[in-house]
């Protein structure tokens, strides 16, 4: 059965990267016919590290203890449109959430929480000087997350996925043409449901960009 649902995310997976893709061809040429493409187009990659809280990702008792924030990594791609504007792809694999009780139960277990992005990123540049090389960054878009609980009482034990909104805010600095450093909070809301957690994701996360 775990074979199964790995084979049945790998298919996800590769469906969305691939309707990204059509996506992206599909708008290039219309994006060049409206003349919104400059010389700062082109395809990036990049990867970041941080931190991220989750909300109620735990079974809901007082007699529960939640260990919900930790490390989190991601990785991503996108193609920029122009100075303004880019269509994203990403991998981000959220902290595990450890529990355990407080009374005499024996209850322990871990909630695991990743999941795939697309966002639309937009930039605002900021002509100010030395700051010329600084842009003020906003992205929306999706999340399609997988979180599973496993505990040591099989009553606790749920695997949950879906679409829910993501959204979020930063800043990024580009030291030269094809090196950048990008800071940004995140927020992906409703992530799980009510038997594996359900609540909000917030990840603060600094990035190395990369353009080709």
């Amino acid at each position: 059965m775990r074979n199964i649902e790995l084979s049945t995310h790998r298919r996800f997976v590769a469906r969305v990267v691939g309707a990204t893709a059509l996506a992206g061809a599909m708008l290039l040429p219309a994006a060049s016919s409206a003349q919104l493409i400059d010389e700062s187009a082109g395809f990036y990659i990049g990867g970041g590290l941080g931190r991220a809280d989750l909300d109620n990702p735990c079974p809901s008792s007082s007699l529960v203890r939640c260990d919900d924030d930790g490390t989190a990594w991601k990785v991503y791609g996108g193609w920029q449109l122009n100075k303004w504007l880019a269509a994203e792809l990403g991998y981000i694999n959220l902290p595990d959430a450890d529990f355990r009780s407080r009374a005499g139960s024996g209850l322990r277990g871990e909630v695991e929480t990743w999941g795939i992005t697309a966002h639309a990123v937009g930039k605002i540049p900021v002509p100010i000087g030395a700051m010329d090389r600084l842009s003020i960054l906003g992205k929306i878009g999706t999340i399609w997350y997988d979180r599973e609980r496993n505990a040591n009482l099989s009553a606790y034990d749920h695997d949950d996925n879906g679409f829910a909104w993501a959204w979020g805010l930063g800043a990024e600095y580009t030291f030269s043409e094809r090196v950048g450093l990008r800071a940004e909070w995140e927020r992906f809301e409703n992530i799980g449901d009510s038997r594996s957690g359900k609540g909000d994701v917030d990840a603060w996360t600094l990035s190395v960009n990369y353009k080709f």
